[in-house]
């Protein structure tokens, strides 16, 4: 997004009337950040990281998506970060999936999956598996076929047996 602002060199055109007249001014005003430390947490660091970062920025407001949707104007400057989750997840590098789990996390009463993740102790995936609101997922390798057939869960060792492998 950064790069097609400074492609389309919006920062002439826009406000209209008293245009920013460069990039770095533009997103220091519309976000409160520069240019560099955009890339910085974007770029520079470990999803770990992205993570973490964007955990401790979040604090679980659901705010009004807002915008205008409709209208010519709808394509304006104004209407860029129409969804507010979205300019978060992008302002910190991560997906907008995951600044949702965050979002989600910080409503819970208890707080101790998202206080884990702030300190970077679990993902914010496995922080959501673990709230339960997201379901765990499995990958099949398709360069091993005896891999695929086989059942693989992380809690397979605190469960009985599954009833295929008892034995009669």
């Amino acid at each position: 997004m950064i790069d097609t602002l400074d492609r389309e060199r919006v920062f002439d055109q826009w406000p209209q009337g008293k245009p920013y007249g460069s990039l770095d001014e533009l997103v220091r005003q519309e976000i409160g950040k520069s240019v560099a430390d955009l890339y910085a947490h974007m770029v520079a660091r470990k999803a770990s990281d992205r993570a973490r970062l964007a955990a401790e920025q979040t604090d679980g407001q659901v705010q009004d998506r807002g915008g205008d949707r409709r209208s010519e104007s709808s394509r304006s400057i104004t209407n860029l970060a129409i969804d507010p989750q979205m300019g978060r997840a992008s302002s910190t590098g991560i997906s907008h999936y995951s600044q949702r789990k965050l979002d989600h996390l910080a409503r819970l009463e208890d707080r101790t999956l998202y206080n884990a993740v702030c300190a970077g102790r679990l993902s914010v995936n496995r922080a959501a598996i673990e709230a339960g609101f997201v379901k765990p997922t499995a990958t099949i390798r398709t360069d091993d076929v005896d891999h695929a057939g086989e059942r693989r869960t992380p809690y397979r060792a605190s469960r009985e047996p599954s009833r295929r492998s008892r034995t009669s």
